[in-house]
């Protein structure tokens, strides 16, 4: 049974049960028909008999026409040729013998059936009774149908005596036996039928079931290869993460070496100059150092103008403040109130970067701080100056705490702001905090 498919093991399970099921019913219908074969012959001959028996004797009959006519019926039926009358016993209700023409049959009346004859119900039943040794005969069992009749009367219908009639059963037994086997050719047919019908569904749910046991693996292996590409991917994404780090490293390095060996070496050059002279440095000298601290500066923005963000380069400054204020709302979630009002105008790469950085600093306060609540943010052009705005609401304002002083952030900012010529001011009440910043739209050199 093991190696059998799961379809096959199912379909010999249904094939047992169809095989039982038509089994019993066959042996249930066989029976039916036997007992209802039984039944129909007995009543018919019991209704013959009961006809000749009342015809011949009268009704009510006298006992000695009784037995005269008993006689007589005794001997027709008994030359019967298909159902051959074989023993009859005649009795009242006081369970008195009126008649008897014994066959040899040995059997015992049943009270029951008696009982029943005289409420005018007729039984019948086909038993194998003994027939009673005769001389060096032994003893045989004969198929017979036994049959308790009432004997009613003509006139009124009631019934005035009990039949007790044993009939030979081989024609009923050969009847029977006939619808035995009609039963289970029919059986047999509805049965081969039901399991072909069974088989042709489970060839179809079998093909069902191939089909998708089919897809089913075709899907794991497609899952499967999606799983190694994903940890090829992985494996490439640790790989290009360990090249930027270390890609990484190189251009911090690269930096580290170009601000030693440019700028502080003009630097040093510079010092020298002012202090080659003693307190008070000459003229040329201090043409000198001015030249020197702007060559430093120069190159000072050429190194970090690699640094700086460089997708800020192609916007305009309104998009540059815009920007920073959607990366904060796509970040956190939360919505800023924003008043951009430029008119158009633009501004240079450091304003531009500087500008980015004081909102996105302003905004992160606000989240870290102020736990995001009430942020507000405004831009507007006074003359050559761009003002910026940040406020928000706060959790609680810590005593004799200055912010703009103390807090390295705040520090920052201002240093980057003042590094293009520009202010600073904060001020954080108990419920607001609120920053401006106002950077020159062009920085001149002497600021920058």
């Amino acid at each position: 049974m093991r190696t059998l498919s799961l379809s096959q093991r199912f379909f010999a399970i249904a094939v047992l049960v169809v095989v039982a099921c038509m089994l019993a019913l066959g042996a249930w219908i066989g029976n039916y028909l036997a007992s209802g074969i039984a039944r129909g012959v007995g009543e018919t001959a019991a209704a013959s008999i009961e006809s000749l028996i009342v015809t011949r004797a009268g009704s009510p009959p006298s006992p000695a026409a009784l037995s005269q006519g008993l006689e007589g019926v005794f001997q027709i039926a008994n030359n019967a040729t298909s159902s051959r009358l074989l023993q009859i016993r005649v009795r009242d209700f006081a369970d008195n013998v009126l008649f008897q023409s014994l066959g040899g049959i040995e059997d015992e009346s049943s009270s029951e059936a008696l009982r029943r004859a005289a409420e005018g119900i007729v039984t019948s039943e086909v038993e194998e009774l003994p027939l009673q040794a005769v001389g060096d005969i032994p003893s045989v069992a004969l198929p017979v149908l036994k049959i308790y009749s009432p004997l009613r009367s003509l006139d009124n219908g009631e019934t005035f005596a009990v039949a007790e009639l044993y009939l030979s059963a081989r024609a009923v037994r050969a009847i029977q036996a006939q619808a035995q086997v009609d039963v289970w050719i029919i059986v047999a047919v509805i049965g081969f039928l039901a399991i072909g019908l069974l088989a042709a569904i489970m060839d179809a749910t079998g093909a069902v079931i191939t089909r998708h046991r089919l897809a089913l693996a075709r899907n794991l292996l497609a899952t499967r290869g999606l799983l190694e590409e994903n940890r090829l991917l992985h494996k490439a994404s640790e790989d290009l993460r360990v090249q930027a780090a270390v890609a990484n490293e190189r251009v911090l390095a690269r930096v580290g070496s170009d601000i030693h060996d440019g700028p502080l070496q003009l630097m040093t050059l510079m010092i020298l100059r002012l202090t080659r002279g003693g307190s008070s440095p000459q003229a040329a000298d201090v043409d000198a150092a001015v030249s020197l601290s702007t060559q430093a500066m120069d190159e000072l923005r050429a190194i970090s103008s690699g640094l700086v963000l460089p997708e800020l380069a192609d916007h305009s400054l309104e998009r540059v403040l815009r920007l920073a204020i959607q990366r904060y709302e796509n970040q956190t979630g939360r919505a800023v109130a924003a008043e951009v009002e430029l008119d158009g105008a633009d501004a240079g790469m450091d304003v531009k970067v500087c500008a980015y950085r004081f909102v996105q600093e302003c905004l992160s306060n606000a989240f870290r701080h102020g736990d995001g609540h009430g942020e507000h943010v405004t831009a507007r052009v006074d003359g050559e100056t761009l003002v910026l705005g940040s406020s928000n609401h706060v959790r609680m304002a810590e005593e004799g705490e200055d912010v703009a002083r103390d807090r390295l952030g705040l520090h920052a900012m201002r240093f980057r702001i003042q590094s293009v010529g520009g202010t600073l001011s904060a001020r954080i009440g108990p419920e607001l905090a609120h920053v401006e910043a106002r950077i020159p739209l062009r920085p001149s050199q002497s600021q920058s």
